[in-house]
């Protein structure tokens, strides 16, 4: 297939090795290590700030230890809550007592809560402002051969083909009666849907059944497309000008651009040229369907969480976060909080230090490749 793109737009790994079909490693990860690890356990709240910005950092009470040099080491699990997330990472004191814990906090000027009732707010954080990606929208555009503007590729009518690959895709679901995740559409419609690895619903906007408006306000706003292109299965020499992808929205910034041959799909990946673009996504030879919905979803939801961390969509989500978070600590009507401009906790004059080191106990399976060890001689 000979695809024309904009200068804004780039075919993902177009390099050796792309005809192998590798399978990609769950990018699913449930970042909320608060709710999996210290809801229902003992543990000390402290705030700080972060650029000025406020912090949760909680500790669990009770530690894991290690042998260090003939030394015990008792490490305990640490989680930071801030606009970007929550981050895991593990400290490491000579002494099992709360003395020895709070003394690393305070020397860097953070404040213990001992409000008990803000352990019950701090929940509240992910369900109304969570940053990692629990669903997903995902727009679908039928295009026919010799086709290139955008009223032709929104005002094309079902074909045989398309209609058994859309049934692929997922249920139809009357919105009438259904209280999951709806994807921003609104009554009296019908979704096509999907819940994939059984943790993130996926709403499809499928072109062909929405009407113009729709269109433009859902597939408009996507930020992933698949582009269904209707061909001769007998044609190997394909050629398809998306040059105009910009019509379709200043949103979408990945598309999945999937066509049938014989029995099975052949699949190519166009992302934005800022997206990271890390795998060999495409394939020229033939796949089953539940081949290239692996490597496509894989793909979005990756580009998703990029999306949604680093680029300027990020702010859609961080700013309310920190916004919620400054609103949870103001509500605790502190006065007059010494709090540190950074978290850091670097060599000081009390020799406490941060290493970089394997975690060495049971409990390394909760952490991050890389923990934090902070060690109090």
């Amino acid at each position: 297939m000979h695809i024309k793109l904009h200068n804004d737009y780039v075919i993902c790994n177009t390099g050796k090795g792309t005809d192998n079909l590798i399978n990609p490693l769950n990018p699913i990860k449930d970042r909320n290590y608060y709710a999996n690890f210290f809801n229902n356990e003992p543990h000390w709240i402290w705030i700080c700030t972060i650029d000025n910005d406020y912090c949760i950092m909680c500790v669990l009470k009770k530690p894991e230890y290690i042998f260090e040099n003939s030394i015990k080491k008792y490490i305990h699990v640490v989680v930071l809550i801030d606009k970007d997330g929550q981050k895991l990472f593990n400290i490491a004191i000579n002494k099992p007592y709360k003395s020895s814990v709070e003394a690393i906090f305070k020397q860097q000027h953070v404040y213990n809560i001992k409000n008990k009732l803000f352990k019950n707010l701090i929940p509240t954080i992910e369900q109304n402002y969570s940053n990692y990606i629990k669903n997903m929208c995902i727009g679908v555009i039928l295009i026919k051969q010799n086709q290139n503007t955008r009223n032709e590729w929104i005002n094309n009518t079902p074909t045989q083909n398309f209609l058994e690959f859309v049934d692929l895709l997922g249920k139809k679901i009357d919105l009438n009666n259904w209280n999951g995740y709806r994807g921003n559409m609104g009554i009296n419609q019908t979704i096509i849907y999907n819940h994939w690895k059984g943790i993130v619903p996926i709403v499809y906007h499928v072109a062909p059944f929405l009407s113009r408006e729709d269109i433009r306000q859902l597939i408009g706003n996507d930020l992933l497309i698949i582009l269904y292109v209707e061909t001769d299965e007998n044609d190997n020499d394909i050629s398809l000008d998306l040059s105009k992808l910009d019509r379709l929205g200043k949103f979408p910034h990945c598309f999945a651009i999937v066509y049938k041959k014989h029995n099975n799909y052949i699949l190519r990946l166009v992302t934005k040229t800022h997206i990271p673009n890390k795998l060999p996504y495409n394939f020229v030879k033939e796949l089953s369907f539940s081949q290239i919905e692996e490597v496509m979803l894989n793909k979005f939801y990756g580009v998703m969480n990029h999306l949604h961390k680093y680029d300027t969509f990020s702010k859609m989500y961080t700013v309310p976060r920190q916004t919620y978070i400054n609103t949870l600590i103001n509500s605790l009507d502190i006065k007059k909080i010494k709090l540190s401009d950074d978290i850091e906790l670097n060599k000081n004059n009390n020799d406490i230090l941060i290493d970089r080191a394997d975690s060495y106990s049971k409990i390394s399976n909760l952490f991050e490749k890389d923990s934090f060890i902070c060690k109090m001689n």
